[in-house]
C-alpha cells in the first residue's frame, strides 16, 4: 500500500510479500485500490463512489475500465 505508485511504503509491502510468498512474482492475489490521507483502504469501486459523491475532477475517458472501478489515470 502506498500513497503513490511505487512509493517507499509500497516497496516495503512488496518486499514483505516476497519474503512470505511461495511465488514472490505472483501478484494476482493482491487487492488493488486507493488509500486516503488517513491510510484507509478503498477498493476501486469504493473509490469511484467517493469521487462521484465528492465532485472531485474526474476524466472518465482516461479512466477506462468498466465505469464502476476507479483507476488513477481517471484522476489526472
Amino acid at each position: 500500500m502506498g500513497s503513490r505508485h511505487w512509493s517507499d511504503g509500497m516497496w516495503v509491502s512488496v518486499k514483505l510479500w516476497q519474503k512470505a510468498s511461495s511465488d514472490p512474482l505472483d501478484c494476482s492475489q493482491w487487492d488493488q485500490g486507493f488509500i486516503d490521507q488517513w491510510d484507509r483502504f478503498y477498493t476501486r469501486e469504493e473509490a469511484m463512489q467517493a469521487v462521484k459523491a465528492s465532485g472531485q475532477p474526474f476524466n472518465a475517458e482516461r479512466n477506462g475500465g468498466n465505469g464502476h472501478d476507479l483507476y488513477s489515470e481517471g484522476l489526472y
